[in-house]
This record gives C-alpha cells, sequence and structure tokens, in this order.
C-alpha cells in the first residue's frame, strides 16, 4: 500500500476550488455541490450459533448527486433533452492541485436523474437545483470500485 502523503511545506490539499466537473462531456463549471457514494452490502451467511460463518458476494451500488446553479441546471435539461429524466449521462470529477502531484479523476458512467429538487427561499444566495443520481458504474483513476464480472 502506497503511503499517505508527507506534509507539504506550503500546506496546499484538495479544495472546492480543486475540483472540475463535466457532464455529457462539456466543462460544468456552475455546480455548487457534489458527491458520490460507492456501497457493498455483503449478504451474511449463519448456521448453528449465533456468529456470522461466511458472506455472500451481497450487491454493489453507487449514487451521487450534482446541484447547479438554476442557469446551468437548465443547460443540463435542454442537453438532454425531451424525457431528461429518461436520459443517461456521464460526469467527470477532476480534482487537481499540483502540489498533491496527480490528480484524482472520479469518473461516473450511465448517470440517470432520479429526482430533482428546486427549493428556493428569499435570501442573498443563487438559486440552485439539486438532481439526484443512479449510476451504473464508476472508476476512480481508471480502477472500479468493485470486481468486474
Amino acid at each position: 500500500m502506497a503511503k499517505s502523503p508527507q506534509p507539504l511545506i506550503n500546506g496546499h490539499r484538495y479544495g472546492w476550488s480543486s475540483i472540475s466537473l463535466s457532464a455529457l462531456g462539456a466543462d460544468t463549471p456552475g455546480f455548487v455541490a457534489f458527491s458520490y457514494k460507492f456501497t457493498s452490502d455483503p449478504g451474511k451467511v449463519r448456521a448453528k450459533g449465533s456468529r456470522v460463518i461466511g458472506r455472500t458476494e451481497g450487491e454493489d451500488d453507487i449514487e451521487s448527486s450534482i446541484e447547479l446553479l438554476k442557469s446551468d441546471a437548465l443547460v443540463l435539461i435542454k442537453a438532454l433533452g425531451p424525457g431528461w429524466m429518461k436520459k443517461s449521462f456521464d460526469i467527470k470529477a477532476e480534482f487537481g492541485e499540483e502540489a498533491e502531484g496527480e490528480p484524482i479523476v472520479v469518473e461516473l458512467f450511465g448517470c440517470r436523474i432520479t429526482s430533482a429538487d428546486a427549493s428556493h427561499s428569499k435570501g442573498t444566495d443563487a438559486l440552485t437545483e439539486k438532481f439526484d443520481l443512479h449510476v451504473l458504474d464508476a472508476t476512480v483513476n481508471g480502477v472500479s470500485p468493485f470486481e468486474e464480472e
């Protein structure tokens, strides 16, 4: 296993400004939030007694969400076209900081919008729209989080 990077002299680490995001192959500068989650839920095998004696392969899942400025959300919706919640698209997020060395590239494949949440209220913040996504596959720097079948 690779060693964790040592503290840097100038202290630069990945921050919000280190992230660039593209959807449908186009730069998406108006994102205000991005999350992804990989889960693996192995089945528990039990027999006589109270202890788990093994596990099944179980089920793997990938979830994600993006929150975009209202105008960028409309750009995405228009790019997907009619039936936009039924269309699939890819997302690429790159975390780059010169002092960190190699960038981290997270690619989400076959993303489909499962919910669109546009809650607006009085205030000084820009309007946004959040999209929850169902994701078919993903890689982190080209490495799948789950074994290939």
